[in-house]
């Protein structure tokens, strides 16, 4: 995975997903098997929660939202540092 192949060696995160029932088990399956093979000892705790355990998963939405409505709104993004990475 993209997002996995990028962490820095040595350090801790911490990784919260957006909880989606249809995907849970696959997504642990797939983060686990890229998180065994790396070699080195990057730290990687992952959960998955509800957007009410986490208020930080609002955000995207929130931009998206934003974006797609155009406009003023999109014209408000722009003093934001926005980076958006394609994962595959």
């Amino acid at each position: 995975m993209a997002m996995i192949a990028e962490l820095g060696p040595s350090e801790q995160y911490k990784v919260i997903f957006d909880l989606d029932e249809n995907f849970l088990a696959a997504d642990r399956l797939t983060l686990g098997g890229h998180l065994r093979s790396r070699l080195n000892k990057t730290q990687v705790i992952f959960h998955h929660l509800e957007p009410y355990q986490e208020q930080l998963l609002a955000l995207p939405d929130a931009f998206a939202w934003a974006f797609a409505r155009g406009g003023n709104w999109k014209l408000a993004l722009r003093s934001i540092d926005l980076r958006v990475k394609h994962l595959t």
